[in-house]
C-alpha cells in the first residue's frame, strides 16, 4: 500500500519556535515531525511514500532526499505551493488514483500502538471508500467533528458538524481514488479546506468507516508542543 504525507503548511502559529525552517523538521523529544510519520510508516512495511512539501522548503527537500537511504524507502516529492490541505491532497491524484492508499498529516503525534492498529484495519477493509482515524480526546482550536452510527459508519464530518461534539479527526486515513471524482464537484460548490471535502465525500453517500484510536496531539502551536512533549515522555517511560 502506498502512503501520502501532507507537508505544505507553513505553520505560522509555531514561526517563532521554527526560526525559518519548515513544521515538518520540527522536533519533539529529538524526532523531526516528518521523520517520526515515515518511520512509523517503514515499522509497518510501508515503503512507497509521496510527500508535498513547499517549493522554498528547500532544507525539508536535502533532510528527505539525505534520509532516502536510511529509512530505505521510495519517497516521491513533490513541491508546490496550495492554499490548503485539499489542493495538496488534489495535487497529489496523478501519484494515488491506481489504487487505495494511506493520507496522513506531518503534524500528529500518536501512540505507535494506534497507528499499527489502524494501518492492519486499514489493509482488511478494502470495501470501504474511506476510513478515518478518529479520537475523543480533543485538544485543537478548530477540531473536526466526526458522527458515527452504531456500526462505526461515519455519517457526518466536518468543523461545523457538531452533532456529537464528541468525536473528531485524528488526522490518519485510508482513501480509495474514487473519491477523486467528487473533485469537481467540490470545487464548484466553492469547497477549499480538507475537512470539507472529506465531509462532502461522506455526504454524497460514500462507505466511509471510523476507527477509534486512543490520544493524539494536532501540533498546531507551543501549547500543542509542551502536550506533544509530556505525552512522548510518558510513552517512552512506560
Amino acid at each position: 500500500m502506498k502512503a501520502a504525507i501532507l507537508s505544505a503548511g507553513k505553520g505560522r502559529r509555531l514561526r517563532n519556535i521554527l526560526g525559518g525552517r519548515p513544521k515538518a523538521l520540527l522536533e519533539i523529544c529529538g524526532v523531526p515531525l516528518i521523520e517520526r510519520v515515515i518511520s512509523s510508516l517503514i515499522k509497518n512495511d510501508i515503503r512507497d511514500l509521496v510527500v508535498i512539501i513547499r517549493k522554498d522548503a528547500i532544507q525539508l527537500k536535502e533532510f528527505l532526499e539525505k534520509r532516502k537511504k536510511k529509512f530505505a524507502a521510495e519517497i516521491t516529492i513533490i513541491q508546490k505551493n496550495t492554499k490548503s490541505g485539499m489542493f495538496s491532497f488534489f495535487a497529489l491524484e496523478p501519484f494515488l488514483n491506481d489504487k487505495p492508499f494511506l493520507l496522513f498529516t506531518v503534524d500528529v503525534i500518536y501512540k505507535e500502538q494506534d497507528f499499527s492498529l489502524f494501518i492492519n484495519f486499514c489493509r482488511k477493509k478494502y470495501d470501504a471508500d474511506m476510513i478515518i482515524g478518529v479520537t475523543q480526546f480533543i485538544l485543537d482550536e478548530k477540531p473536526v467533528f466526526a458522527h458515527l452510527d452504531r456500526e462505526y459508519k461515519v455519517t457526518g464530518f466536518g468543523r461545523k458538524y457538531i452533532k456529537s461534539g464528541k468525536i473528531i479527526s485524528a488526522g490518519m486515513y485510508y482513501c480509495s481514488p474514487k473519491i477523486y471524482r467528487e473533485k469537481n464537484a467540490a470545487l464548484k460548490n466553492s469547497i477549499e479546506h480538507l475537512s470539507d471535502f472529506f465531509g462532502w465525500v461522506v455526504a454524497r453517500g460514500y462507505h466511509v468507516l471510523g476507527f477509534p484510536v486512543s490520544k493524539v496531539i494536532d501540533v498546531d502551536d507551543e501549547n500543542d508542543l509542551r502536550e506533544a512533549v509530556k505525552f512522548l515522555g510518558y510513552l517512552n517511560l512506560k
